[in-house]
């Protein structure tokens, strides 16, 4: 069985703290679900590239690696960002939920890039 798996994704940055306070709730709840439903796709094509190796985890690590290119998130906006993700990636089977019994480090990391269009996040789960 692989022992870790990472999915690439765009946050939707208008999914940020900050900036959901200028957003009314079905504007938000639709990006909330345009972005989980993106990693669930996102999710299963990264199983469906290991071919039945992988078991939906009960106990695991997660590292989220933010490419930024102008000024970088605090991490509670950059959470909250990544939240949908997150629950695609516990849609599709990758573990078994996104509370703290089944992810037991949670971890994140920003890095600078020279260009917008290199925006992404790189999300690692790994069995414990």
């Amino acid at each position: 069985m692989k022992k870790k798996i990472t999915v690439t994704a765009v946050p939707e940055p208008k999914l940020s703290k900050n900036a959901r306070r200028s957003l009314n709730e079905h504007v938000e709840a639709k990006l909330i679900k345009g972005s989980r439903e993106e990693a669930f796709i996102l999710s299963r094509n990264e199983l469906m590239k290991i071919d039945g190796k992988w078991k939906e985890l009960e106990k695991c690590k997660l590292k989220a690696k933010y490419f930024y290119s102008n000024i970088p998130p605090d991490y509670d906006g950059l959470a909250c960002m990544i939240a949908p993700i997150v629950d695609g990636m516990v849609d599709a089977g990758i573990m078994k939920d996104d509370n703290p019994r089944v992810i037991l480090d949670y971890m994140m990391e920003v890095v600078k890039v020279p260009h917008r269009n290199m925006r992404r996040v790189e999300i690692t789960v790994s069995k414990v």
